[in-house]
């Protein structure tokens, strides 16, 4: 049989290729020298590890304890405790996610019974939510067992150093917001 044509890879070629993992991204050089203009939307070290350090913070938080609902969806039951009755784009427009990924948590929290839906009294088409006496039980849980396991991890931090991180997460989160604002209005 003659040999496939150089342009084909072989049967063997096919295996070999199957067989290694594929390649990562490869890290830019950090001993090179950055000789190009600043880029502003270029994070710098520290905006990388700062971000690393909230992902991580975040992946954490969701998955250290076995809660009753995720964290979005508990944050969906708490804008709606807090701010409720709302129409579910006046929802989304409280928890800052777009209307079809809080429709999909009101439907998961609806099936639960932690969000109760009725009609709207001013507009018969649309349809008000709320969260209901079993949704705000869930939701003391959530955010007893939460700060339960957050006063565990700084059992052994300073008051001060609490302070901070406290007022630094909140500053953090309040740029974020206003950032996300102002792009949203461009």
């Amino acid at each position: 049989m003659p040999p496939a044509p150089a342009t084909q890879p072989s049967a063997q070629d096919a295996r070999s290729s199957e067989a290694m993992p594929p390649r990562p991204c490869a890290e830019p050089d950090a001993a090179a020298p950055d000789t190009a203009e600043p880029d502003p939307g270029r994070p710098d070290a520290a905006s990388k590890e700062l971000l690393l350090s909230v992902m991580r913070l975040a992946r954490a938080l969701k998955h250290a304890q076995n809660l009753e609902v995720e964290p979005a969806q508990a944050f969906v039951i708490h804008a709606l405790r807090t701010n409720g009755p709302l129409r579910l784009s006046d929802l989304a427009g409280q928890v800052r996610l777009d209307v079809s990924t809080v429709s999909r948590h009101v439907r998961t929290l609806e099936q639960l019974g932690y969000v109760a839906r009725a009609d709207d009294p001013d507009d018969r088409r649309a349809f008000l939510l709320s969260a209901s006496p079993d949704g705000c039980r869930v939701l003391d849980r959530h955010f007893a067992a939460s700060r339960e396991r957050i006063a565990h991890i700084l059992r052994d931090w300073s008051d001060e150093d609490v302070h901070v991180l406290q007022v630094m997460l909140a500053r953090l989160t309040h740029d974020i917001e206003r950032a996300q604002t102002e792009t949203a209005t461009r």
